[in-house]
């Protein structure tokens, strides 16, 4: 993985049309309310495998499962929950028009 990583790195610099691109990417990712929104939810997912660890039903082993899950599923579905509380609103909009 760390040799792909490092390819696609290198790639990016010698590139000046990817790079700009690339730059103006991890400006939206690092712009400060995106950042707390995933600082925030990073805490609440560590806190809540803290209390697993310390109440015994969850094992310190599952740590490298869990940073998987928070990249791979976990960001996935916090922002399917934001576009989810406007989906509701919508319809209630639009059911109370309707009523």
């Amino acid at each position: 993985m760390a040799f792909w990583l490092s390819i696609t790195f290198f790639i990016l610099i010698l590139r000046k049309d990817l790079r700009s691109g690339v730059y103006n990417i991890l400006l939206a990712l690092l712009a400060p309310r995106l950042l707390l929104t995933f600082t925030a939810f990073a805490g609440v997912v560590v806190f809540l495998a803290w209390l697993g660890v310390r109440s015994e039903f969850w094992t310190s082993d599952l740590i490298t499962p869990l940073v998987v899950w928070y990249f791979f599923g976990g960001l996935s579905l916090l922002f399917q929950a934001f576009d989810a509380k406007e989906r509701i609103s919508a319809f209630s909009r639009l059911y109370q028009r309707g009523a």
